[in-house]
C-alpha cells in the first residue's frame, strides 16, 4: 500500500486528528488529499513532528527506520522487547503505533507497518547506527570496491559494492578475523555515534597488506571512509555488535518524577530572588553594551571573546551569560545596529523597559523566554560542519523550542 493511498483511506475523524496534531499541514489548506500526503512527507514537516515525540515513541520510529520495507508488528515487538530495561513492550507499543498513525508517520496494517515517505531521510543515524553498507560505500571508487570484494567475498558475482554489501549483511566471520585491537575500535562505535576520526581514511589497503588495527577494518569494509579524515561504521556491523538490538536500553513508561519536596514559601522566595537577579543582569548587560558595544560577526552573532568578556563583567558562568544575552535579544532590548560593521546595542525598547517596575520587567523577560524559538543552551556547541555556535547566531533557532519549554513547565 502506498502512503497516498493510505491517506485517502483515512476516515474524516482520522484526518481531523492528523491536521489537529499537525496544523502546519493545512496552512495553507491543500487542494486535495494528494497534496496533504506530499506535505506530510516533506522534510521540514517530518522534522517538526519528530521533535514532539516522547523517547519511547521515537525509539519505535528508529526501530522501523533501520529495517527495509514493511515490518510485522510481532517482529517489531520482539525487537523492542529485546531493548527494554524492564517490563514488557505492551501496551506501550500499541499506544505508540496508534499515535504514530494519527501523526501520519507510520502507516499500514499491523501485518505491514512502514514509515511514511521521507522519514528515513530525515533521521540522521537512527539510534546511533550508521548508514547501510551500500550507502556507506557509495563514494568509493569502483576499482577499490572490486578489490575489497575480491578479498572478503571471492567467487561472488555482481558489482564490487553489491558484493561487499552482501558480505557485510552477515559480518560475523569478518569480525572474527580481525585482532582484538580492531574489535575494540569497533566496540567504541557500536552504540554511537557511528563516526570517528582517522588520518588518511581514504587510503587504499588490501587484507594481505593491512598492518594497523584500523587498516584491518578498512580492508574488510568493517569501516567505511566518510571523508578524508573520518570513518563510519556500516549499519549491519553495528547491529551485529549490538547483538541485533537497535537500542541499548529503553523504558516503555516514562520514569516517575522524584525529588526533594520543598515548601511553597521557600520555593517562592528563592524564585523571587532569582527573578530579581536576572532582571538586574539584563539591565547591567544593556548598560555596559551602551558604553562599549561588541561587534556583530560577519556570519551573525556574538564573538567568543566578547561572550567571555561579557560573562566576566556580569560575574556569571558562560552559559548563564549566554541565557541573559539571548533573552535580552528575544525581548527586543538589544539588536544589531549599523550595516556591514554593526554593533550590538540597546534598543529604544530598553529605555521603555527600564522605567517599568521590577515585576513588570521580569514578566516581559519571562514571556519572551517562554515564546522564543532560540535555544541558548546550544551556545558553545558545534554544528554539523564542526563550527562553533555563538550567542545571537541565526543557527540557534529551533522551531520546537517554545513547545518544549511549555511542555516542561506543564510537568
Amino acid at each position: 500500500m502506498e502512503f497516498t493511498e493510505w491517506i485517502r483511506g483515512r476516515t474524516d475523524e482520522q484526518l481531523r486528528a492528523l491536521v489537529t496534531a499537525r496544523p502546519e499541514l493545512i496552512t495553507p489548506v491543500p487542494a486535495h488529499l494528494e497534496g496533504l500526503a506530499a506535505r506530510a512527507s516533506s522534510p521540514s514537516a517530518i522534522a517538526r513532528v519528530l521533535d514532539r515525540l516522547d523517547r519511547f515513541t521515537l525509539a519505535v520510529v528508529e526501530t522501523l527506520a533501520v529495517r527495509d520495507g514493511p515490518v510485522r508488528k510481532t517482529a517489531l515487538r520482539e525487537t523492542v522487547a529485546a531493548a527494554l530495561a524492564a517490563g514488557k513492550p505492551e501496551p506501550a507499543l500499541t499506544s505508540a503505533l496508534d499515535r504514530l498513525r494519527d501523526l501520519g508517520l507510520v502507516y499500514g496494517p499491523d501485518s505491514a507497518l512502514d514509515l511514511a515517505p521521507g522519514v528515513r531521510k530525515v533521521l540522521d543515524d537512527p539510534a546511533g547506527l550508521g548508514p547501510p553498507a551500500d550507502v556507506a560505500f557509495r563514494h568509493h571508487a569502483p576499482e577499490q570496491l572490486d578489490e575489497m570484494a575480491d578479498d572478503v567475498a571471492p567467487g561472488t558475482t555482481g558489482s564490487g559494492r553489491e558484493r561487499l554489501a552482501a558480505a557485510l549483511a552477515e559480518p560475523g566471520k569478518l569480525i572474527e578475523e580481525v585482532p582484538p585491537e580492531s574489535r575494540a575500535a569497533l566496540e567504541q562505535l557500536a552504540w554511537g555515534p557511528p563516526t570517528g576520526r582517522v588520518p588518511n581514511a581514504r587510503r587504499e589497503v588490501r587484507v594481505a597488506s593491512a598492518r594497523s588495527p584500523i587498516e584491518q577494518l578498512l580492508a574488510r569494509g568493517l569501516l567505511a571512509a566518510a571523508g578524508e579524515e573520518s570513518v563510519t561504521l556500516p549499519r549491519e556491523v553495528g547491529l551485529y555488535l549490538r547483538g541485533g538490538r537497535v537500542h541499548r536500553d529503553l523504558l516503555a513508561q516514562p520514569p516517575s518524577l522524584e525529588g526533594t519536596a520543598r515548601g511553597q514559601e521557600l520555593a517562592d522566595r528563592t524564585a523571587a530572588g532569582q527573578a530579581f537577579a536576572f532582571v538586574r543582569a539584563v539591565e547591567e548587560l544593556c548598560e555596559r553594551w551602551s558604553i562599549e558595544p561588541p561587534g556583530v560577526l560577519r556570519t551573525g552573532g556574538l564573538g567568543v571573546r566578547d561572550m567571555k568578556r561579557t560573562a566576566g563583567e556580569l560575574d556569571l558562568p558562560d552559559w548563564v551569560a549566554a541565557l541573559v544575552v539571548e533573552v535580552a535579544y528575544a525581548s527586543g532590548l538589544i539588536a544589531a545596529g549599523g550595516s556591514v560593521d554593526g554593533e550590538w546595542l540597546p534598543t529604544s525598547g530598553y529605555d521603555l523597559w527600564r522605567v517599568r517596575s521590577t515585576a513588570d520587567r521580569w514578566v516581559a523577560l519571562a514571556a519572551a523566554w517562554l515564546a522564543m524559538d532560540r535555544v541558548p543552551g546550544l551556545v558553545g556547541e558545534r554544528d554539523d560542519r564542526d563550527k562553533p555556535l555563538n550567542a545571537l547566531h541565526p543557527d540557534l533557532r529551533r522551531s520546537s523550542a517554545a513547545g518544549v519549554r511549555k511542555a516542561t513547565m506543564g510537568v
